[in-house]
């Protein structure tokens, strides 16, 4: 009974890579990933099923990591997840502040932060939540209970300095 679910979930993702093709000899991959990645997407105009036009491009994105492409995607949902998954690559802020929703903005920004680790992007963030946690974040690394003081949420920051020792005089 095992094999056949997975039997039936690979034909499943291979039939849906399927639809997005339009060519049945697609040109192997020569040149530069971003002239790969322009390729891909000059394919992905002629698709009309939505969901494959977008899967073709958050391909010609991925290969390129070009966050342009990934603004072509109709499907919100799969836009913000290219979006994020391009700036995580590349490290460019800007992508963040592309993002429609705060909270999606928030998220990246405090990823942001702690992969260029540079706690001033934490002071992007909007929310409170989120924006403590990036704080907490480099307060533990840095055992700075200073850190700890930059925070919204009391309860937040009362655990902030109880987890961080003070050092002595």
């Amino acid at each position: 009974m095992g094999k056949i679910k997975i039997l039936l979930a690979f034909s499943i993702v291979f039939a849906i890579l399927l639809s997005g093709c339009t060519q049945q000899n697609p040109p192997a991959a020569t040149g530069s990933p971003q002239q790969n990645a322009a390729d891909i997407a000059s394919n992905c105009m002629d698709i009309q099923d939505a969901q494959a036009k977008d899967a073709c491009y958050g391909n010609a994105a991925m290969e390129g990591t070009e966050v342009s492409y990934c603004l072509k995607i109709e499907d919100q949902d799969a836009k913000t997840q290219c979006m994020l998954f391009i700036a995580g690559i590349t490290k460019e802020m800007q992508i963040c502040g592309q993002l429609s929703l705060q909270d999606d903005r928030d998220y990246c920004y405090s990823r942001m932060a702690k992969d260029k680790y540079d706690m001033g992007i934490c002071g992007m963030v909007k929310g409170n939540d989120l924006r403590d946690q990036c704080y907490w974040s480099f307060a533990q690394v840095k055992k700075d209970r200073k850190i700890c003081e930059k925070m919204s949420l009391q309860d937040v920051k009362d655990y902030c300095f109880k987890s961080i020792p003070e050092l002595p005089s």
